[in-house]
């Protein structure tokens, strides 16, 4: 299956300079943006993501052309936003803070990208045949949610997080090149992956419900399952004292059938990540949400979501991310 993109560069009178054409596997109609712009009729803003053209970081906005299955789509790098924000200072010795409704800063007048430098890594060493082999591989496109701190996140649009680091680090030490693709939702990098659109998912927890993934190597962290309710109410030690309650647990997460399956009494809410879970803890419109602790215990430090209590559930096993 082959695409088409057109290039046209204009002059300060909008008359076009220049056009190109050239093959591409870039499937606009795809990307969320567009799906997005299709089924509303308003002006739709999507979530920072990396441009998938120019690697780095932006916005999408984007609308349907009414009665027609055309979108029209504007991208704005995060870095041209943050200076527009700064040329618009309004007053001396004062910053400029764009967030998003959970409270993200998406960028701001001091254009300051605070990723810490990786420590420098040693190179592998390598026999000629394995560096011809890596000379010869494409750049490989792995995988970034949006919402998984610390392990797997952005911010800005931005890849971040302990398995993100991971990956740099080792492709610093072996030459690989490497490319992450975010902005999609985890089922549907999951779909990616399946489809060949993406050759490396994480982070993945290696269970029976994943194994349609293929076979996972050693882990590489260990992340047990844990139950967050709020603070001072009631406490549960186990799933099966949550039968005729509530748990929220993000949509496509492989666990969900098999806590369906071992504990049909209990009603699993689906949301949209596990902030989302958290949030309807600590309204109370749930009696618990269910992730690795280190990742509720993140976001809700993070987001200023109140006090929780968590409890370890061993019966759902050791979670983990392989090699």
């Amino acid at each position: 299956r082959g695409f088409q993109r057109s290039f046209e560069y204009l002059d300060s009178d909008l008359k076009i300079r220049l056009r190109r054409d050239e093959p591409t596997d870039f499937d606009a109609v795809s990307r969320p943006w567009y799906e997005a712009a299709m089924s509303s009729d308003e002006m739709i803003a999507s979530e920072p993501y990396l441009f998938a053209q120019l690697g780095v970081p932006g916005q999408t906005l984007s609308r349907r052309i009414a009665g027609t299955q055309t979108v029209l789509g504007i991208d704005m790098t995060m870095s041209t936003i943050s200076s527009f924000l700064k040329e618009n200072s309004i007053a001396d010795r004062s910053d400029i803070f764009l967030y998003d409704a959970a409270g993200q800063v998406l960028a701001s007048s001091k254009n300051d990208d605070t990723q810490k430098t990786l420590p420098t890594a040693p190179p592998l060493k390598l026999t000629d045949k394995e560096r011809a082999y890596i000379s010869s591989l494409p750049v490989l496109k792995v995988s970034n949610e949006l919402d998984w701190p610390p392990f797997d996140f952005a911010q800005s649009g931005t890849p971040r997080g302990y398995s993100v680091d991971l990956i740099r680090m080792l492709a610093e030490m072996t030459g690989i090149k490497v490319q992450f693709v975010n902005g999609y939702s985890w089922p549907e990098l999951t779909r990616k992956y399946l489809d060949g659109e993406i050759d490396l998912l994480q982070s993945v927890i290696p269970q029976a419900e994943n194994a349609m993934l293929g076979s996972p190597g050693p882990m590489y962290a260990k992340l047990p399952y844990a139950l967050a309710t709020r603070a001072g109410s009631a406490r549960f030690s186990s799933l099966d004292q949550l039968n005729g309650k509530t748990l929220a647990i993000p949509s496509g997460w492989s666990i969900i059938p098999k806590v369906q399956t071992d504990f049909p009494q209990i009603h699993i809410v689906v949301t949209n990540t596990t902030l989302h879970s958290l949030e309807l803890v600590a309204r109370g419109d749930v009696d618990a949400a269910l992730d690795s602790e280190i990742i509720m215990r993140y976001l809700a430090r993070y987001y200023f979501l109140g006090e929780f209590d968590y409890q370890a559930q061993t019966e759902l096993g050791s979670s983990g991310f392989p090699d």
